[in-house]
């Protein structure tokens, strides 16, 4: 069995830069709709916001860059894990590669304080699909709670 490592780093609007067989899953369409997520929040004082509105936004703004024409999927399994401080919910995206597989780990976007696994649930079905790797998303509790 050979395995390929994936040198990937997102970005605060979810832009992908990656180095190695990630690179072929082009996601350059979705540029426009990123500039334009970056212009609505032009001039505004995230601060100012408030941590409600602030997370209204960007989960509405994720889902409607991540999650819109999202690839269909072989499996999809939520759940919840125990941890220290409660459950934390999770969701494995599988694209039916036979076992075993690798896995990646993904914690969303957000800065710790927002985004969870709804708004990156079409990221992380393409992430799945163009690795081919069951990746499992981990909505951990968001700061400051």
């Amino acid at each position: 069995m050979q395995h390929h490592l994936f040198a990937t780093q997102v970005g605060p609007f979810g832009d992908i830069a990656t180095v190695g067989p990630l690179r072929q899953h082009r996601i350059g369409h979705r540029t426009g709709q990123l500039d334009r997520l970056a212009a609505e929040g032009r001039g505004r004082k995230l601060k100012d916001l408030g941590l409600g509105p602030l997370r209204a936004w960007f989960d509405g703004a994720f889902t409607r860059v991540w999650n819109t024409d999202a690839p269909p999927i072989a499996r999809v399994e939520e759940g919840t894990l125990s941890g220290p401080a409660g459950p934390l919910s999770f969701r494995l995206y599988d694209p039916g590669v036979p076992a075993p597989a690798p896995a990646l780990l993904y914690a969303h976007g957000g800065g710790w304080v927002m985004g969870g696994l709804d708004s990156h649930d079409g990221l992380c079905r393409r992430l799945a699909i163009a690795t081919a790797c069951r990746v499992l998303a981990l909505d951990y509790r968001l700061a400051p709670e």
